[in-house]
């Protein structure tokens, strides 16, 4: 529908990521990341959280262990994608939001229109402090849309 959009799609497990290339082979403007978001470009290993299936944590780690993945922050996104602006930012990441708007966020945050997050507190304490506390410092409105929540970037929108 938006033939002309840009779009990056981050999935941090090989087996999900393999399903999103599938899911996406015919979409040339969907490039799949087979990393982690996180608010810095580093290294992340999955953790089973014991919450829902599917549904699972990471934590940073030395890029020589053995189940190392790559991270990348959202800035390094932009930047490689030569983007000066987002348009919609779509997140769940079961936690991680906590780190993604903990730091780092001064240069993406207020460059982004529109972003739908869910939150996580359940699985890690502190997400939507980090979240609010990151978003408050901008001209964001907010709504809710089922179990997501929804800020949009007044001074662009």
């Amino acid at each position: 529908r938006f033939v002309n959009s840009s779009i990056v799609a981050i999935e941090p497990s090989k087996e999900n990521f393999e399903i999103l290339s599938k899911n996406i082979s015919s979409y040339p403007n969907v490039k799949p990341l087979l990393k982690g978001l996180w608010n810095k470009d580093v290294h992340l290993t999955i953790v089973d959280s014991g919450a829902i299936e599917n549904s699972f944590m990471v934590q940073e780690t030395v890029p020589d262990h053995p189940n190392s993945i790559s991270a990348i922050s959202i800035a390094t996104i932009m930047q490689e994608q030569e983007w000066e602006h987002i348009d919609l930012l779509k997140i769940d990441i079961e936690g991680s939001e906590k780190e993604v708007f903990e730091s780092n966020y001064e240069n993406w945050l207020p460059s982004t229109k529109s972003i739908v997050i869910e939150l996580h507190d359940q699985m890690k304490k502190g997400c939507s402090r980090s979240v609010f506390t990151a978003i408050s410092k901008y001209n964001f409105s907010f709504s809710f849309s089922d179990e997501n929540l929804v800020f949009i970037n007044e001074d662009l929108c």
